[in-house]
């Protein structure tokens, strides 16, 4: 016997077991009446493998299997309807899969049986997930992910990606580019603060809150602490993480856009951001208190006026950018950068590294500037905890901002030597 078509054809029935053992595990727990468990998945592999095999005789062979077996799953369900009334059909379409995956061992290859078998063990287990999920999930946010899909997929392809001013500013393509990138950003963060619940702890709404908006971070938790005195510390810790990971942030952003900057955004950056989660460690395992659950509210950063502000906000300070650095130079674009960080450090990071790979701006000038804006942000934050929750939570941000600013500080001083 042929060693390859043996190993094939225990491939496919493994594959098929592992399939209708989930299937069969899921009837079990949820105590659901199916046709099938672990045995007879198997066999539909085995028997997509064979009719795979069956088309060197005759081509009609297997379509022939793969409509019997539909006629059969069709008659299993109706039958089962009428007891049970579940009109469920996954384990139908499972086991038609199944067949197919059984086919593909033998068409293809068995990498690519064993991929397809994973992905629809994937999205098998998907459905206790969507259960877990489904009550957190508003049809605005189901509107806010199609948006986000027309903005990728439809919208950014057509939009012209050259300069349509006098200047050579304003690149459609490029300015959309960067909303895309911002808002996939921030709704990968509102969606996982969404989908760990709205009492999952203060850790997790820190770092998840901290890829949605350090900022909305800061200032929720400074309020809470007002009327929260015991839990200082905690919130504290949460508004710290959130602003460790706007650092992290930040190096995602470059590294999506010029990997020649990041190579010098990356060091100081990931040392502020692993000095700050230490400097937080310390304060989270002094603290004595239980950690209480809270609740962090962020608005849908996909909702189609916040993607146009985005977009705004993004072309004002792509053009502003370029205008300062032709009539002022690198000192206007540190200064802008100082300003814009003050409210937000996204639109300033992805001009500048966008300009930076174009060209448009020194490499020293890009990564001073966003490191101005960084600084920036991180001084205004702890301002608004200063002024909402007092100068007890406050000179724990105080500390923070010190200790994650000192690397930031220490490059710049170590570039303008360099420049002198």
């Amino acid at each position: 016997m042929d060693i390859d078509f043996a190993t094939s054809f225990i491939l496919s029935a493994v594959l098929g077991f592992m399939i209708g053992l989930q299937r069969e595990l899921q009837t079990y727990y949820e105590k659901s009446q199916e046709f099938g468990g672990a045995r007879t998945f198997a066999i539909i592999s085995i028997i997509g493998f064979i009719a795979a095999k069956l088309t060197d005789y005759n081509n009609l062979i297997f379509p022939a299997i793969l409509l019997g077996l539909i006629f059969f799953l069709t008659y299993i369900h109706i039958k089962t309807l009428k007891i049970t009334k579940d009109i469920g059909t996954t384990t139908e379409f499972a086991a038609i899969a199944t067949f197919l995956t059984g086919s593909i061992v033998f068409f293809l290859d068995k990498q690519s049986g064993v991929f397809s078998a994973i992905i629809i063990l994937f999205l098998l287990e998907l459905k206790s997930k969507i259960k877990e999920v489904e009550g957190k999930i508003t049809r605005k946010d189901v509107t806010s992910a199609i948006l986000f899909a027309l903005m990728t997929f439809v919208i950014l392809p057509i939009l012209p990606n050259k300069s349509i001013d006098p200047f050579g500013i304003f690149n459609p393509y490029q300015i959309w580019l960067m909303v895309v990138l911002i808002a996939g950003l921030s709704f990968f963060g509102y969606v996982a603060v969404k989908s760990i619940g709205a009492k999952q702890g203060l850790i997790l709404s820190g770092f998840f809150g901290g890829l949605v908006s350090s900022t909305a971070v800061a200032i929720t938790f400074a309020k809470k602490s007002v009327f929260n005195k015991e839990l200082i510390p905690y919130l504290a810790v949460t508004i710290g993480i959130a602003s460790s990971t706007m650092f992290f942030r930040v190096i995602i952003e470059v590294a999506l856009i010029d990997k020649r900057l990041l190579e010098y955004i990356f060091y100081p950056f990931i040392l502020s951001t692993i000095l700050g989660y230490f400097y937080l460690y310390i304060i989270y395992k002094k603290a004595k208190i239980k950690i209480s659950h809270s609740t962090i509210e962020f608005k849908n950063p996909l909702e189609l006026k916040e993607a146009l502000k985005i977009g705004i906000m993004f072309g004002i300070i792509f053009g502003a950018v370029s205008l300062i650095e032709r009539n002022f130079g690198d000192i206007g674009v540190y200064l802008l950068s100082i300003i814009s960080g003050l409210t937000d450090v996204d639109a300033i990071t992805l001009s500048l590294a966008n300009m930076s790979r174009e060209g448009k701006i020194a490499l020293n000038s890009a990564v001073l500037s966003i490191i101005f804006a960084s600084i920036s942000n991180s001084f205004a934050k702890m301002l608004i905890v200063f002024y909402l929750g007092g100068k007890r939570i406050g000179i724990y941000i105080f500390i923070f901002f010190i200790i994650t600013t000192v690397p930031l500080l220490g490059y710049i001083m170590l570039k303008l030597h360099n420049m002198l």
